[in-house]
């Protein structure tokens, strides 16, 4: 990869994606025809990284939501229930920009695909579309309802569990955690045009949401946050 050109591959890497800066083009080298649901994620992931590195924007493995006008990044690695959660706030009528890449520019986050990946197990009757196995993981997507295509930052929530029986919390995340977790859930470990973004981001609100490793606590935690942030 350079400044115009990248050559990523994709799938058990026999495939191909091939970006052109000069060109705006995005050129997939794919075994097989793929769904529309299948490019929109997981295939456009990598590009939209790609290119919003090139403008100068910052993506991240990370979802999004928008509560009070403003949108709020989750962090969470596999298994903290990012999707589960963000599934849920969805449900609850919180518009969900992104559930596993978000674009952040100008102080704005971007709308992603606009649906959300579940892993099992997951809440019993969800209105959820069985894709299959789709880059190593089966896939039940939920459509996410309206969400705007961008809002501005608004803060930065990292999740964790609790202990079984106690209540949801939001308890600030210290300064000096704050730019780590950020450049974690980078989806490239490039060097950034603005070497000032992350300090940016890590300037926001952020908070840890915990809440009971529990799927019949699932409502009460997603109400909880909902109030929270208003």
């Amino acid at each position: 990869m350079n400044d115009t050109e990248a050559d990523i591959p994709i799938g058990d890497g026999d495939e191909l994606l091939v970006l052109d800066r000069v060109a705006h083009t995005a050129t997939y080298y794919l075994r097989e025809p793929r769904s529309h649901e299948v490019v929109a994620h997981p295939l456009l992931a990598p590009a939209a990284a790609v290119i919003s590195h090139w403008r100068g924007a910052i993506a991240l493995h990370a979802g999004a939501f928008v509560s009070g006008g403003k949108a709020w990044l989750v962090l969470g690695d596999r298994g903290f229930g990012k999707s589960t959660l963000l599934a849920e706030l969805s449900l609850a009528g919180t518009p969900v920009l992104a559930d596993d890449l978000i674009v952040v520019e100008g102080g704005d986050a971007h709308m992603g695909p606009g649906s959300i990946d579940l892993r099992e197990p997951h809440r019993p009757g969800l209105p959820l579309v069985d894709l299959g196995e789709i880059a190593t993981r089966r896939r039940l997507r939920l459509p996410a309802g309206e969400a705007p295509a961008r809002a501005p930052l608004g803060g930065v929530l990292q999740l964790g569990w609790s202990d079984p029986g106690e209540a949801p919390t939001l308890e600030p995340v210290p300064p000096a955690d704050r730019a780590p977790a950020i450049a974690d859930a980078r989806s490239l470990s490039l060097p950034l045009s603005d070497p000032f973004a992350l300090l940016d981001l890590a300037a926001l609100p952020a908070y840890t949401f915990r809440r009971p490793k529990d799927l019949a606590a699932i409502d009460g935690a997603t109400a909880f946050l909902q109030d929270a942030l208003k």
